[in-house]
């Protein structure tokens, strides 16, 4: 835009002694802004987003009071909250790029958290994410003896699982002993255990046992 000169008639003045004189009139300042100010003040901020969580448990539960973190592209906090009663949390007023969640807490004994993960948050949207927390393993500890003398025994192979699953695999070691982590897909499971190979110079146990356990159950 071009600010406008405004031009007017030079005033006539007489002087003291008589002469006339041309008195120029002040002129007019443009009253429009600049350029430059102008563009700025036409062009709107990017819109915000927002970044909306559910989250859940392999069995399907909503897990109220799990705890995240939203950090920026700069490594800075750009928000922090804890999972409602129904399972959600909302992060509102996301300028638009790339952001960082973080799981700090599952909010629950039996749950592990998921893994750092990238979000995207687009101009006037809302990214949805359902997060899926996994139960906390089982542990395992494997013992082999002798039946008659009760002499813990090394190199006895056993399959542990559910259904017609196999879930871990066990070998005792030089102490006779073996130890794992058996993954949960819900609140309470029954496994069962089978010997699969005997040690050395013993016959294989062919009843099969079963056991009951939970998420963090030893």
């Amino acid at each position: 835009m071009h600010a406008h000169l405004v031009r007017s008639a030079a005033a006539i003045a007489v002087a003291a002694a008589g002469t006339l004189t041309w008195a120029p009139a002040a002129s007019a300042e443009p009253t429009e802004p600049t350029p430059s100010a102008s563009a700025a003040a036409e062009t709107p901020a990017a819109d915000a987003g927002s970044v909306e969580i559910t989250t859940r448990d392999t069995a399907g539960d909503a897990l109220p009071g799990a705890v995240f973190l939203l950090l920026d592209s700069a490594g800075q906090e750009a928000g922090h909250g804890k999972i409602d009663a129904q399972g959600k949390l909302t992060f509102s007023d996301l300028a638009p790029g790339v952001y960082r969640l973080k799981e700090t807490a599952s909010g629950s004994p039996l749950h592990e958290v998921v893994a750092d993960q990238d979000v995207i948050v687009t101009p006037g949207a809302t990214t949805r994410l359902t997060i899926t927390d996994p139960f906390k393993a089982a542990k395992v500890l494997l013992q082999a003896k002798d039946d008659k003398t009760g002499k813990l025994l090394p190199g006895a192979t056993v399959n542990i699982g559910t259904g017609s699953s196999t879930l871990l695999t066990l070998t005792t070691g030089a102490k006779g002993t073996a130890s794992g982590e058996l993954p949960m897909s819900s609140r309470k499971a029954q496994f069962w255990v089978k010997e699969i190979k005997a040690p050395a110079g013993y016959d294989l146990y062919k009843p099969t046992k079963t056991f009951t356990a939970g998420p963090g159950d030893p």
